[in-house]
């Protein structure tokens, strides 16, 4: 169990890296603020909320060019108008 003083600055870190995000336009995703939530109860370590926000981004990232490149696609065989 981590000493009180050191939840208390976890705690407050936490909510500022939300409140900056929120400030600058970023809405985290409920998974990220959940793992951050975890850090800050000493649960996790900051390294696997990292990995794990990377991941999901990665993830984001894939299923967008998925739909990008399938969208495209169906394009090609879309038939225009004269």
């Amino acid at each position: 169990m981590l000493p009180e003083d050191e939840l208390a600055k976890r705690h407050a870190t936490v909510a500022n890296a939300i409140a900056t995000q929120r400030l600058e336009g970023v809405a985290l995703d409920p998974e990220t603020i959940a793992d951050l939530q975890s850090w800050a109860r000493g649960e996790i370590e900051l390294a696997t909320a990292r990995e794990r926000a990377l991941s999901r981004i990665e993830a984001t990232r894939l299923r967008r060019l998925a739909e990008a490149t399938h969208a495209v696609d169906n394009s090609a065989f879309t038939p225009r108008p004269n």
